[in-house]
């Protein structure tokens, strides 16, 4: 039983730390320092291990990537083209396509308590449609989660790809049916009853509305697409903000100014994500626990899929929480198929969207000054749903 309490310390003092808003990343490092302290781990080792993370190219392309997604972001919104994407759109599309698209076009930007911004975009077109403030808030949380399962440039999956060793192709490609299943419950839970609305109409102006929507949303396609066919993700997103600036003519001067507003919290967190890991890895915790987890006579999956809904309620940060479990998990459950790691990483994604500690439901139930039980009426069951059937449908794809 003593291995299992020795396992637990790191994680509970983590778990303390993110729900005070330290940074996950400093939080992971103190983890690491109790992981090392707990184990007698020689400092010599420990400090042999931080060297060797902080060297690393794994380390320092995750830290890359997730500064290069920030300021792809920062600049796509300075030249004004996530206002022109978002006026397009409204004026293009149906006010239920509208109001789904909306919160998932701001769910795509790494920005904290980016809830706050999304909110007041849809409350117009909500307000048309006539829904209450509890189903405002259940759209805008729900719909700007997607992003979790398929956008190649979310940091959270980004980095479950990296600790789980799936490729980011094969893990995106298992997740396709999930999106659909999420998307799809999301609607029926909150849209399909209510009569449609046309925002602006498929007029002559549509085709010009397209071309806008097209050209705003192509710096975040340039990217996507270099991705694809096999471009490391660093380059992809170099020459995509590259093109940004060049499309929307940003001068030098406004794009150094624009840097300032880069959270650089964010990319230091990876440092403490990966000092977490490896540290872990190499106090034989994990080896040691392994016979007291695996002896509760339930899959390790099972076993696997608990600790990960554990640690996301508690964390309520899908980076934290993806850091925390999956070397946990791996360890269970030996080498990981697209499907298993998926299993893991949508249990985590899932037990983030109901959180109590939730910053987007926290945020936008205040905003809309919803009760949150009420929301939660609506959320729990339609999380629990989407969950249960993405498990059934990586089953048959397992």
């Amino acid at each position: 039983m003593l291995p299992l309490i020795l396992v637990a310390i790191p994680l509970i003092v983590v778990v303390l730390l993110v729900a005070r808003r330290v940074n996950y990343g400093l939080a992971l490092i103190t983890g690491a320092i109790t992981i090392a302290l707990v184990s007698a781990m020689k400092p010599t080792t420990f400090l042999e291990t931080i060297i060797s993370t902080m060297a690393d190219l794994e380390t320092l392309e995750l830290a890359s990537i997730v500064a290069l997604i920030q300021i792809l972001a920062i600049y796509m919104s300075e030249s004004g083209m996530i206002e022109q994407l978002i006026d397009s759109i409204r004026k293009l599309l149906s006010a239920k396509v509208t109001l789904a698209i909306l919160p998932a076009i701001m769910g795509s930007l790494p920005m904290p308590g980016g809830a706050l911004l999304s909110a007041p975009m849809i409350e117009d077109t909500a307000g048309k449609l006539g829904l209450d403030s509890d189903e405002k808030s259940f759209v805008n949380v729900w719909f700007r989660h997607w992003n979790f399962f398929v956008y190649p440039l979310s940091s959270a999956i980004i980095l479950a790809s990296t600790l789980s060793g799936v490729s980011l192709h094969e893990l995106i490609a298992v997740q396709i049916p999930i999106v659909l299943l999420y998307v799809g419950i999301g609607y029926i839970a909150s849209l399909y009853r209510i009569t449609n609305l046309k925002e602006g109409g498929m007029d002559q102006q549509s085709r010009k509305l397209i071309h806008r929507i097209l050209l705003n949303i192509s710096p975040i396609a340039v990217a996507v697409t270099l991705t694809i066919v096999g471009l490391n993700m660093v380059l992809a997103l170099a020459i995509a903000i590259a093109y940004t600036i060049l499309v929307t003519r940003i001068s030098f001067e406004r794009a150094w100014k624009a840097l300032k507003k880069v959270n650089i919290s964010l990319p230091l967190a990876i440092p403490g994500v990966m000092i977490f890991r490896y540290t872990l890895n190499r106090s034989g915790l994990i080896e040691a626990a392994l016979p007291y987890l695996t002896s509760t006579y339930l899959p390790p999956v099972a076993v696997a899929l608990a600790v990960a809904w554990i640690v996301g309620l508690a964390t309520a940060m899908p980076s934290a929480g993806i850091a925390l479990v999956i070397p946990i998990a791996s360890a269970i459950i030996g080498d990981m198929s697209a499907s298993t790691a998926s299993s893991v990483y949508i249990s985590i994604i899932f037990s983030y969207l109901v959180s109590p500690l939730h910053l987007c439901l926290v945020l936008t139930v205040g905003y809309y000054r919803s009760n949150i039980h009420s929301v939660y009426k609506k959320l729990i069951p339609s999380a629990i749903t989407a969950y249960i059937l993405s498990l059934a449908t990586l089953s048959l794809i397992r």
